[in-house]
């Protein structure tokens, strides 16, 4: 017995969204990579470097779209630390004495956790699947501390001590009120079955 379909064959519409933004970034690698070529053959300064972490600041705000776990929270954390990545890439070429950098990344990252602190803490039940965003500002955050702590380009400034105060505040709200959900929440992403 032969079954003959008499429903039409549905063709796939094209992602407009998806097309655009890979248009983009293809435009923006070639830019970056023609900024880069351009900087070897005339020399001097570096400053292609410049050119490749705005592109990779505009990636990261405009074109960058996982697919899975996909929030505002974790998009606005990926912003503020590609920008101040950038912010350091800008201080650290520009070699001048003001290391302006040192002293404005700490204000951003402790401005964030206090936005966390107060997003998570009030609303954990609705937010808790946002931990990891949380867990890399904590974690990058740590990392300034310690830096601070060893002498490595660091000092002890006011902002590096809040930003220890808030760190430390964070990890012990986290390990006193939510102990067993953010331990779940890990579990589900590094289960190993």
């Amino acid at each position: 017995m032969d079954f003959i379909t008499v429903y039409p064959k549905i063709e796939p519409a094209p992602n407009l969204r998806l097309i655009w933004r890979r248009v983009l970034t293809l435009i923006l690698i070639c830019g970056c990579a023609a900024c880069g070529i351009v900087n070897l053959c005339v020399g001097k300064a570096p400053w292609s470097l410049y050119a490749i972490g705005g592109g990779v600041v505009f990636w990261a705000v405009f074109l960058y779209h996982p697919m899975v776990e996909q929030s505002l929270i974790k998009k606005f954390t990926l912003c503020i630390l590609s920008a101040c990545g950038y912010l350091i890439l800008i201080d650290f070429l520009s070699g001048g004495p003001v290391h302006w950098s040192k002293l404005v990344v700490p204000i951003v990252l402790f401005s964030l956790l206090i936005l966390f602190i107060l997003v998570f803490f009030i609303r954990f039940k609705r937010q808790k699947h946002n931990v990891f965003p949380l867990s890399w500002v904590f974690l990058i955050s740590l990392a300034v501390i310690l830096a601070a702590a060893f002498g490595l380009h660091l000092s002890f400034t006011w902002p590096i001590i809040v930003l220890a105060a808030l760190d430390g505040l964070l990890l012990l709200l986290s390990l006193v009120l939510y102990l067993k959900p953010i331990a779940r929440e890990f579990y589900k992403k590094f289960h190993f079955n």
